[in-house]
Order: C-alpha cells, then sequence, then structure tokens
C-alpha cells in the first residue's frame, strides 16, 4: 500500500526525466520487466515480446517532451497505453494461430489461445487485471474505459473464456469468480521473465533517441516555408495597397465590424472528404503533404492542417495559423479592411477540439476596458470572425465564446497596464463538447438531501494563457438527492463541487471530484448537520453593540456576516463541529478575533469589544510633496486577512483610521505612477509620513561604470 501511494504522488524523477535521459534511463529499469511481462502475455512469442517493448520505450523516450504528468503512476500508464496500441497493430496487422488442445488441464498456452479469441480491447482488461494486477482505476486510465464499463468487460470475458475452454476441452471446472480466476492464473506456469541482454542492449539505444520525435526533422522545411509565405503576403500587401486610400478609422461608439470571412457554401460531401483526407494525412504524420495543403488549399483545409502541423512539429499554432489565412485583397468598404494609425485587427478562432474542425456559429461577447465597440458576434463557416479594436493600453477584457452542445469558455486579462500587457493579434478557443455530469448529496444517515445546491468548476489544463471553462448557475438536487449539469466539459482533467443548504454545514470552498463518478452520475457529497452558536457582543461597560460578525478564516467580499439585534445578540446556524474563528466589527470600537471550540450544547459566546483606535499618516513624493488619491487598505492583522478597510489619502495626502485595533496592522499602499508598498506595518501610538518613489527609468543606457 505504500508503494502504491508513494508511485501517485508528484515525483522529481518523472519530472526530471522529460529533460534529462539518465532520468529517463532510471525510470525505463523500473519499468522495464513491468512492460515486458505485458507484451509476452498478449503475445506470448518472446522475440515479439521483446520488439513490441523495445517500440514502447523507444517511442516514449523520443516523444517524452509531450508527457504532462507528474507521478510515477502516470509515468507507468503512459507506458501502458503505448504498449497497448503496438501491440493490437501487431495483431491486426498478423492475427496469431488460434490452437486446438485436447481434453485435459488448462495450461498457460491453452489459456492464452482463449483469451486471444476476446475482442483485443477485452484481451487487454484481462490481461490488465490478471497477469499484472492492476486495479480497475488504473485499467479506466490505461483504456480509456468507465469503471463500471471494466467491471462489465471483466465479468463478461471470464463468462466468455468458460465457454470457450469448456467447449474446447470439456470436463474441466473453469474458475467462477474474479477472485477464483485470480488465485488460478497465480499457479499457471509463465515464462515471462525478460532477458538480460536484450534489456541492456535497449538501454543503450535510449539517449540516441531521447527527446528527438520524428517529426523534428520536418521543422527547418515548415519554418522555411512560413517565411516564404509571409514575405510574399508581404510583397502582394505592399504592391496592391493604392497610394492614396486612406484607412477607415474606427469611432468609440462604432459597433463591431463583421467578419471579412464569408461562408459560401454549406459543408457538402466534396469538402467533408477533403477534411477526411486531411485528418488522415495527420494520422499518419506526413508533414510534406500537410504543408501542401496549407499553401493550396481552402480556408477550411488551411485552418485544419495549420493546427495538425503545430501539433506534429511541436510548433506555436498561432504562427502557422497566421500563414493558414486567407490572402485574397480585402474588400475596400469592409472596416477591417486594413489597420492604421489608431486601430488593429484582432483575429479570433474557434475549434472543436475533438474532431479538430473549424467551428462555425459560435457566439462571442467581447468586452474591453473603456471600449463602447463592445458586441455580440458569430464566427463564420471557417470558424473565424476579425475585428478592429483600438490601438490603446486597455487594463481589462474579458472574451467568452457559447455554442449550444458545446461547454462556454472565457479568456479573460486583468491589471495589463500594471504588467505591461497588449492584447494579443490572436485568440483561439478549442472548443470542447459538453455532456451530462453529476452526482448525489446525501446526509449523514446517508438519505437524500432535497433542494441543495452545487456549484461546479472544471478545466483541462494548468497552462494560464489557455480559456477557462465557464460552468455558470448552480444545480438543484430533487427529492432523491440528485442533481445534473448538461454543461460539463468532456474532457475535463480536473473537476471540485460547493455543496450548501440551509439546514446543514455548508462547503466555503471547493472541493476536489471524481471526473469519471461524476459522468457517471454516481459522485456522492455527504453534508452534516452543525451547531448553532449563539452570543452577545458588549463593550467593557457591557452596553450592548450592534456589531458585524464574520466566521471562517477568510469571507467573500459579498459575505455581509451576521449583524447583531439591539441587544447585541447574534445567532449562527449550521457551524461546523471544531475550531471556528469569529471575528467582530463594530463602529467605534476595536475589532476582535477569537478562536472558539464548537461543540454541541456549548454555551452562548460573549465578546467584549476595547475602544477604538486611530492610525493616522501622510504620503509624499520625494520631494515631500503631498500625494492625493494614494489608497490604503488593510493587508493583514493577527495573521488574517479579515479586516475591510480601505481609503484614499486627500489633497494634503493625509489619511486617518477611527475604527482601528491596537496593536500592528499591516496595511498595501499604491498609486498608478508610482511603487507600491506591501505590508507596512502602523500602530495607533505613532502618526506616519510614508514617502512613494516613481518607477526606476531604464531607458537610458548606463555609460558610466564603477
Amino acid at each position: 500500500m505504500a508503494k502504491a501511494e508513494a508511485e501517485n504522488v508528484r515525483d522529481a524523477l518523472v519530472s526530471r526525466s522529460v529533460t534529462d535521459s539518465a532520468a529517463f534511463g532510471l525510470l525505463y529499469d523500473i519499468y522495464y520487466e513491468k512492460i515486458f511481462s505485458y507484451c509476452i502475455n498478449r503475445v506470448l512469442s518472446r522475440q515479439t515480446a521483446e520488439d513490441l517493448t523495445s517500440t514502447t520505450f523507444l517511442s516514449a523516450a523520443r516523444n517524452i517532451s509531450r508527457f504532462k504528468g507528474k507521478t510515477r503512476t502516470e509515468f507507468a500508464d503512459r507506458l501502458y497505453i503505448t504498449a497497448s496500441a503496438k501491440i493490437d497493430l501487431y495483431l491486426k496487422k498478423q492475427p496469431p494461430e488460434i490452437q486446438s488442445f485436447e481434453s485435459g488441464a488448462i495450461t498457460w498456452p491453452l489459456l492464452h489461445s482463449a483469451i486471444l479469441r476476446l475482442k483485443p480491447k477485452d484481451q487487454a482488461v484481462v490481461i490488465l487485471r490478471f497477469f499484472e494486477n492492476l486495479t480497475v482505476d488504473r485499467i479506466v486510465e490505461i483504456t480509456s474505459l468507465r469503471p463500471n464499463v471494466v467491471r462489465i468487460r471483466i465479468a463478461e470475458s471470464l463468462d466468455k473464456l468458460k465457454e470457450i475452454l469448456e467447449a474446447q476441452i470439456g470436463g474441466t471446472e473453469f474458475p467462477n469468480t474474479e477472485k477464483q480466476f485470480e488465485d488460478f492464473v497465480k499457479k499457471l506456469n509463465i515464462d515471462n521473465l525478460p532477458d538480460a541482454a536484450h534489456k541492456a542492449r535497449l538501454r543503450a539505444k535510449i539517449p540516441t533517441v531521447f527527446n528527438q520525435p520524428e517529426t523534428e526533422k520536418y521543422r527547418p522545411i515548415l519554418y522555411l516555408f512560413i517565411g516564404i509565405v509571409f514575405l510574399t503576403a508581404l510583397g502582394l500587401t505592399l504592391w496592391y495597397r493604392p497610394a492614396d486610400r486612406t484607412p477607415p478609422v474606427p469611432q468609440r461608439s462604432a459597433k463591431l465590424p463583421k467578419s471579412t470571412a464569408e461562408a459560401n457554401l454549406p459543408l457538402g460531401q466534396e469538402e467533408a472528404s477533403r477534411l477526411e483526407k486531411i485528418k488522415k494525412l495527420a494520422s499518419e504524420g506526413n508533414i510534406p503533404e500537410l504543408i501542401e495543403v496549407l499553401k493550396t488549399g481552402d480556408a477550411t483545409s488551411r485552418l485544419l492542417a495549420a493546427k495538425f502541423l503545430a501539433e506534429l512539429t511541436d510548433s506555436n499554432f498561432a504562427d502557422i495559423i497566421k500563414i493558414a489565412l486567407p490572402t485574397e485583397e480585402a474588400d475596400s468598404d469592409s472596416p477591417v479592411a486594413q489597420e492604421d494609425e489608431e486601430a488593429k485587427t484582432l483575429l479570433i478562432t474557434t475549434i472543436d477540439k475533438k474532431a479538430n474542425l473549424p467551428l462555425a456559429d459560435v457566439k462571442l461577447q467581447l468586452l474591453f476596458d473603456g471600449w463602447t465597440g463592445t458586441s455580440e458576434v458569430l464566427t463564420d463557416k471557417p470558424g473565424q470572425h476579425q475585428i478592429l479594436i483600438p490601438k490603446q493600453d486597455f487594463d481589462w477584457f474579458r472574451i467568452s465564446a457559447a455554442k449550444d452542445g458545446y461547454v462556454n469558455m472565457t479568456i479573460a486579462r486583468q491589471d495589463m497596464k500594471r504588467l505591461k500587457l497588449l492584447v494579443p493579434a490572436m485568440i483561439s478557443f478549442e472548443m470542447l463538447r459538453a455532456i451530462e455530469a453529476g452526482g448525489i448529496v446525501q446526509d449523514e444517515e446517508f438519505e437524500p438531501i432535497e433542494g441543495a445546491e452545487v456549484r461546479i468548476l472544471a478545466d483541462f489544463g494548468e497552462n494560464p494563457e489557455l480559456p477557462k471553462i465557464d460552468i455558470s448557475g448552480t444545480f438543484q438536487t430533487d427529492v432523491n438527492g440528485i442533481w445534473k449539469c448538461d454543461s460539463f466539459p468532456e474532457d475535463a482533467m480536473r473537476a471540485s463541487l460547493k455543496v450548501s443548504h440551509p439546514n446543514y454545514v455548508s462547503q466555503d470552498i471547493y472541493q476536489p471530484a471524481t471526473i469519471e463518478q461524476l459522468k457517471d452520475l454516481q459522485y456522492i457529497t455527504i453534508l452534516e448537520q452543525g451547531v448553532t452558536v449563539t452570543g452577545q457582543v458588549l463593550d467593557l461597560q457591557e452596553q450592548p453593540l450592534q456589531a458585524t460578525l464574520f466566521r471562517g478564516f477568510y469571507h467573500r467580499p459579498d459575505d455581509k456576516g451576521v449583524t447583531c439585534d439591539e441587544d447585541g445578540r447574534f445567532w449562527f446556524d449550521n457551524v461546523s463541529v471544531g475550531n471556528e474563528v469569529f471575528f467582530v466589527q463594530c463602529k467605534r470600537a476595536a475589532p476582535q478575533i477569537q478562536q472558539v471550540d464548537v461543540h454541541p450544547n456549548m454555551p452562548p459566546l460573549i465578546f467584549y469589544l476595547e475602544p477604538a483606535n486611530t492610525i493616522r499618516g501622510k504620503v509624499v513624493d520625494i520631494n515631500d510633496n503631498p500625494i492625493k488619491d494614494v489608497t490604503v487598505e488593510v493587508s493583514s492583522w493577527q495573521g488574517f486577512n479579515l479586516l475591510n478597510f480601505e481609503t484614499k489619502t486627500d489633497a494634503n495626502g493625509s489619511f486617518q483610521w477611527t475604527d482601528a485595533p491596537a496593536g500592528e496592522i499591516l496595511f498595501n499602499i499604491s498609486k498608478p505612477g508610482y511603487l507600491n508598498i506591501r505590508d507596512f506595518g502602523m500602530k495607533s501610538e505613532n502618526d506616519y509620513v510614508i514617502p512613494l518613489f516613481p518607477p526606476p527609468d531604464i531607458s537610458d543606457d548606463i555609460t558610466d561604470q564603477p
């Protein structure tokens, strides 16, 4: 058990193996025997098993840069997946001879002959489960089957094997249960030990192919082609451009222009055939032919070829897709025909991620900071839309893509001015198909809870540049405690839930959820009934205060907390048993934080608030001149980010807070055009003069050296 747990944690050796052939060699030493055992158990021939093992590890070494896993389990699963694909291809090209046997005991060759009569996927499931001793969860990852499907296939395969063997030799009792079959396999005389010489020869080959995918040799050809097309397009643009043409300048109140590419014909049989041909070229790794399509095909074909070329050569999709765009001269009346000094073109593309095809009629919602030209538009037949946006420094933007049957996706950027970021020239949405997902919410007695609200998050990668999945809204449970979401991404990598109900302890943070259980509508969430906490807030003279209380180590900006009544009394329903933090804040009183041990039948809490303190200060520049409109906000107090205070300096650069607690509080002090100050400590006993400095000027050349 300890070893299995160790293989499921993030492993430094696995991370190093992506760039270090020596680290890959160590993993090879660990998993060679397992992969060889799997191969020989599938094909029985030792020579063939050695060949399959070699191609598996050499392929893994060549393409290791594409491996995104972090654990040894993920590394091993990738090897099993590669080996399974190569075994299936071998068995398809060279179908094994099914041998017949006389009556007698069930031997390994006899059992293997029966296994070969199963479907290839069932063969893999049986070998992985009973001969490689992998769990159902591991088999799910390797075969891409759902857990219940794996279990059904195991049961059906055992029934089929029993039927085959009884028909062939008769009179021999075949194991009736999985446990009996597992014990039976252990007693078979199976020779699956590898040859040490072969292992050594294969290990010596790995450094020669490490991190060198076969498609790498086509990369210079592709880059040369991109350069030629770019220079040609630039020359045509300059040659056709009339000297007296003045590009139109979009006004701030103008609507977004229409896309320049128009859909002329519906997707017919001829076009569908062309796209299938391109997909076939990609599956064969035929890069020269894909480059030819990129050069001569129509807009849709170019876009698809560009996507496959990017995948096969590990190139930047954005660089290649620019070459795939139509180069015809734009209509002079089109508002996006040409850029000018005050506007630039933004290209948005939408692609069906699973089918690798351009996706038309995707609704795009575009929002840009301070620009009134926002609108909703649709992508055209090649899955594209071009707009002109002002050449200004936006502080934020948000673009969403939505289409029935697909998951809503959003890409957004914040704080762009401070980070000196610009709107990219192209944004691509790889749209994920939506499926139904769901689960069950129960109480501690495993009874269904009706009316619980479920919020769900999902993603398909850690790259912050990728669009985010947007599963909006909440989903309610029915009388059976079942909830369903019809907009769950089919290819989601991770998911998390947050469940709440007024009569139970709500989950304050999102909890990780199992993808397969969500897809099977079987993910179970248990809510517990908490404790009612009551109490009173008083001043030092024991007069009631109408304070506001929050519980928990943090609270959302929209959380209004609980306000005491006129007698200073408060109550919280459904508080979880255990340690809980209560934060109390009131005008003209010092805030207070207390950690409380919550338990059933606990007595009422009493909070005594001390008189408030005043913190004051002044913000100046390097010449001691006051700075107006500087933001001063609390960042931390007693290790918690709970205090809600923010103000701006006046014309004299001054600020003050009259409801401060005693002791030191940390503040953030900031204003655009100055270097921000983080976690600046202040107490009520002092008056502070705080200088803000301008950012350093790094534009001047440094000529004097010390």
